[in-house]
């Protein structure tokens, strides 16, 4: 399941159930996969030189938009439930 898209020009980011991340070129081309321990459970947002989303591992995480490195990563509170359905 993909949650939000974001674009950036050129470039599509966007998160799925499955815990990854990518970015992808407008022509189709993978640029890079960013895998979370959870489902990323929302839409990126793309500010300056990073990608920033938070997934179900309790984490938001902040990407480099052009190589998909790990900028910085914050540990939220305790889980909380999610019913999904």
């Amino acid at each position: 399941i993909r949650r939000g898209i974001q674009s950036d020009g050129d470039v599509l980011y966007f998160g799925n159930s499955d815990g990854f991340v990518l970015a992808l070129h407008k022509s189709g081309r993978m640029l890079w996969k960013f895998k979370t321990d959870k489902a990323v459970v929302c839409k990126p947002a793309v500010a300056g030189d990073k990608v920033v989303f938070s997934s179900r591992d309790n984490h938001v995480y902040a990407l480099n938009k052009i190589t998909g490195a790990v900028v910085w990563k914050f540990k939220m509170g305790s889980e909380t439930p999610h019913p999904w359905g």
